[in-house]
Parts: C-alpha cells; structure tokens; sequence
C-alpha cells in the first residue's frame, strides 16, 4: 500500500514535532486513538476507534520521513456479538512472545472491560481470558508473562499471568491512595509506574508490588501535574508524563525532580494519551486532534 498522510514539519516550543493522521474513517486516519506501541521490527501499532492500525516508517530520498499505512485488524471477542465500544482503550506489544496485548471495551456494558486479548502480530487472535471480578480494566502494561491491569472503577491493580490467572492485587492503603488508576508502563528495574489521574499524581510499585514512592501535586506550573493520562519511561529512566486539563508532556526524575516539558496547547497538544519512545522519539497520541506527534528527545 501506498504512503499516507506525509509528515508535516513545524518548530515546536523546544523541539521539532511531525505529525502524522487526521480525523477520518479511511485508512490512515484517526477517530479517538488512545494508545501507540511498537514491535521489535520497528511497525507502530495505532489503538484507534474499533480497530488497530499499522504502520512502518520509511525516509525518502530528500530526508523526510513519511509513514506509511500498512493495514488493520479489528478488535472483537468471539463470544460477544454486539459491536465493542471503541475497539480498544490500549495496546502493548511484549517482546518476549512476539504479540500484541490489548484489553476489550464492550458497548453494551459502557466502559464495561473484564476481557484481555493475545494477538498476533497481523491481527489473528491466539487467546484470550476474561476476569469477571475486573469492572473497568482499560489500561495494562506486559512484564514478560505478567500483565498488569488498571481497574478504574475500582481503583485498584490486578496482576495476571498469561493464562488468566489473577495473581494479585494493588489497592489504596495507609501508604498511597489510589484513585481512578489510568496507563501503566514497567520502569527500568522492574518498578510498576501508574498515573494516578484522581489523585494528580504519579505512583511506584516495586517489582513484588509493594509502594514505592510517588510525585506530584495538582496545578498548571512547571512541575504540577493535573489529570494525567499517558506514562513512559525514557532511555535515562526519566517518567513521562502526559496532561490532559494542561495539554502538555512532562519529564520528571524519579523522585519527582522536574527535568522539561516538551509540547503544550501552543504545539497543538489537545488531549495527549498513549505515548511511545522509540528511536530516540517520543511518540504521543492526542485523542482529541486525532493525530499521533512525534517529539525529538
């Protein structure tokens, strides 16, 4: 298939952005994407309404890099026949079984989303498992053979393995209150990083899920934190942090020391959700825009 959507090249307020999709229902564009990931093969994997797109980059022959849409899969479950609200809310890819991970929404229910599939790397399902105890389970994160679950309505963390079985549970205690838990990323050391978007905050669990620590406080300074949504983690161990009340990315040590914001409302940010590092690049996804940024770091 052809290249879509060539990149469009502006200066941003610290650093150049691309930008690739528009809002559309044809191939290449976007209807309320939420999340981005991408396999050890370099294709990116859009999370957009009803279905997942793929990409590949390529630089033409004046330097200019264009993606490229190379087709989708829709997101469904065998047992349901109603169609899913919003395909899905996530997709991670895990190295270490070559798959595409992703939690199912399902129309019928709201935001129900108790469902979590294993997909090939073309779309095909391999498995699937369902915890009836999960009510809103929107966001995960992969560990290997772990996968970890946020449950928005009930505030809490659940821990699988592939198989489907429930492990554990992260919720509130005297240490840390979890309130509307959003995207999860795995940090260098095996740390658990959650955008605690009720508390405005960004907390830590180790490895065996015990509390870790946490930063942030409500506000639209540099270094406050409101809404959060996205959280990645870049190569020198920096917390990402994407806003949706003040449009904009953070980066943060991991005691919460503020290091620079890269995008705001000014770089056309709307409401930025799902981000990636790759290449060197921080990919951003804004649900609103309907369009993925893509920040030199």
């Amino acid at each position: 298939m052809c290249c879509q959507n060539r990149l469009k090249m502006y200066e941003a307020s610290l650093k150049h952005i691309q930008v690739f999709g528009e809002r559309g229902k044809q191939p290449g564009q976007f209807e309320q994407p939420n999340d981005i990931t991408a396999d050890d093969e370099g294709r990116i994997y859009v999370a957009d309404l009803h279905r997942i797109q793929i990409f590949t980059s390529v630089v033409d022959e004046d330097l200019n890099i264009e993606y490229c849409y190379k087709g989708h899969f829709v997101v469904a479950c065998p047992e349901y026949k109603q169609q899913i609200w919003g395909g899905t809310s996530c997709i991670v890819y895990n190295s270490s079984h070559k798959e595409l991970v992703l939690p199912v929404v399902y129309k019928a229910c709201g935001l129900a989303a108790r469902t979590i599939q294993f997909h090939h790397l073309d779309g095909t399902l391999k498995h699937q498992f369902t915890n009836s105890n999960m009510a809103s389970g929107l966001r995960i994160a992969v560990n290997d053979d772990r996968v970890l679950i946020s449950d928005w309505t009930l505030h809490c963390i659940f821990i699988h393995n592939r198989e489907g079985e429930c492990l554990h549970k992260i919720a509130s205690s005297d240490l840390v209150a979890i309130e509307y838990p959003y995207f999860i990323c795995i940090g260098h050391h095996g740390d658990i990083i959650v955008s605690n978007y009720g508390q405005n905050n960004i907390i830590t669990f180790d490895k065996k899920y015990n509390f870790k620590s946490k930063f942030g406080c409500p506000g639209h300074k540099l270094g406050d934190i409101k809404t959060p949504t996205g959280v990645a983690v870049d190569k020198l161990g920096h917390v990402i942090v994407a806003e949706k009340d003040n449009k904009r990315v953070q980066f943060f040590r991991s005691d919460g020391t503020f290091v620079k914001c890269i995008g705001n409302s000014e770089d056309g940010l709307n409401w930025p959700k799902g981000m990636l590092v790759h290449n060197d690049s921080l990919y951003v996804v804004d649900n609103v825009s309907n369009n993925v940024k893509v920040f030199d770091i």
